[in-house]
């Protein structure tokens, strides 16, 4: 366990599922006996199957990933894991035949290729898996179900070559996977806004990235792929073409040598920014995330709820648009009529700015006697109109100011009354 001044963290074993991948039945009877007799009135079975995630997870599986996606860092501190949730998920099916070592060795595994040597994703079904792998060869059993043929899977065909290279061997995936448990302190940033599970399987890299320089860092790419059922992918994978790979996710990040840290800073990269952008989305939302933009919740003034895109101040961005001077929040709202959404980038922008002048006490002091001084000056001239409209004479106008300024606290000027004049008291 690792403690510090948030919490802790332990680190637990592997998570092995209760149940295990096949088919179960689950039967019932009712006896009922009389004196000596028993009879049985009631029997029924059920089966019952449990079936892995073989070739495809749920975006909310992937809690987070280091590096980042298109994060920029360091040579000397990657080590790519990703972690995953259940945390029985790594150990759902089985890659080696039945035995006490199926059960605990994972049929996920983390591949990385440097830029050069990723091969290309194919985007297709489960049954497009088994379709056409050319001179590569399959290896995972061809049983899916009616269930899983059209689910939606991500696959890529690997040189058995370079399969041979990178990939863990068999009795290795096994030192590769752990459980983590950690207080929410400590859990790392999520990909997505779910709930997080209080107990995740953390599965490691077994290859380090290739780096740059300051000027050119290198890319890499790591792939989630599923082994389930490949058994024989050690033995026979390196003599085949290719070998067909079920692609569960897939990111990438750059690499660089340990530099200064002005250098460092300077080869951030600003896609670590942005939002992951859906495959589905348009062309215009898709240019709105990857420029930093999120959709937020947005409460109008009249009570009605909206989805409108921010981008914060820190987000680096390219920009052309100019904004004039405003003196209101809500006129810096800009409508995009082709996807029917509100920018309140600058409404916030415009917000903040207030916010933070306010909270300066001799900004604050200025604005209010600014404020009193406008209110009195406004009052002043009001009592002139109304005295000078009732026909009263302007010395007698000039008292009776001065009396009305007595009256509303803003003088604390005695009343002059001229000699012969009535006391207003």
């Amino acid at each position: 366990m690792i403690e510090n001044n948030m919490g802790n963290l332990s680190l637990t074993g592997q998570c092995i599922p209760p149940l295990r991948t096949g088919e179960y039945e689950v039967s019932a009877k009712i006896s009922l006996k009389f004196s000596k007799t028993e009879e049985t009135s009631l029997k029924e079975a059920k089966r019952f199957f449990v079936q892995g995630q073989r070739f495809t997870v749920k975006q909310e599986q992937i809690e987070s990933v280091y590096p980042a996606p298109g994060e920029c860092c360091s040579h000397s501190v990657i080590l790519p894991h990703v972690v995953v949730s259940p945390c029985t998920l790594p150990f759902e099916c089985a890659v080696l035949p039945d035995g006490e070592s199926s059960l605990k060795t994972p049929y996920l595994a983390l591949l990385l290729f440097h830029d050069d040597e990723m091969p290309k994703l194919i985007h297709g079904s489960v049954r497009d898996l088994f379709k056409s792998p050319g001179k590569g060869r399959i290896f995972y059993p061809e049983d899916y179900t009616k269930e899983e043929e059209d689910l939606a899977c991500t696959f890529m065909d690997v040189p058995g070559d370079l399969f041979a290279k990178i990939a863990p061997a068999a009795d290795e995936l096994a030192f590769l996977v752990h459980g983590r448990k950690s207080n929410p302190q400590l859990k790392a940033k999520k990909l997505m806004s779910l709930s997080v599970k209080e107990v995740q399987s953390v599965i490691f890299c077994n290859r380090i990235p290739r780096s740059g320089n300051s000027k050119e860092p290198y890319l890499n790419h790591v792939c989630l792929v599923s082994l389930a059922g490949c058994s024989r992918i050690w033995k026979d994978g390196t003599n085949c073409p290719a070998v067909r790979l079920a692609v569960l996710y897939h990111w990438e990040f750059f690499a660089l040598e340990e530099t200064a840290g002005e250098e460092l800073l300077q080869s951030v990269h600003t896609k670590s920014f942005t939002l992951p952008v859906p495959e589905t989305a348009g062309k215009n939302v898709r240019e709105l995330l990857q420029n930093g933009y999120v959709p937020l919740e947005h409460t109008l003034r009249e009570g009605s709820r909206t989805v409108s895109f921010y981008r914060g101040p820190f987000v680096p961005a390219h920009t052309h648009k100019t904004v004039q001077t405003k003196d209101s929040p809500d006129s810096l709202y800009r409508y995009d009529p082709e996807i029917g959404m509100f920018d309140v980038s600058y409404a916030c922008a415009w917000e903040i700015g207030k916010l933070t002048a306010l909270s300066r006490e001799d900004i604050a002091r200025k604005i209010m006697m600014s404020r009193n001084a406008a209110l009195n000056r406004m009052h002043k001239e009001e009592v002139q109109e109304m005295l000078s409209n009732a026909g009263v004479k302007e010395d007698i106008s000039s008292q009776l100011l001065h009396y009305f300024e007595k009256c509303f606290g803003e003088k604390k000027d005695e009343i002059m009354v001229s000699e012969g004049t009535e006391d207003p008291d």
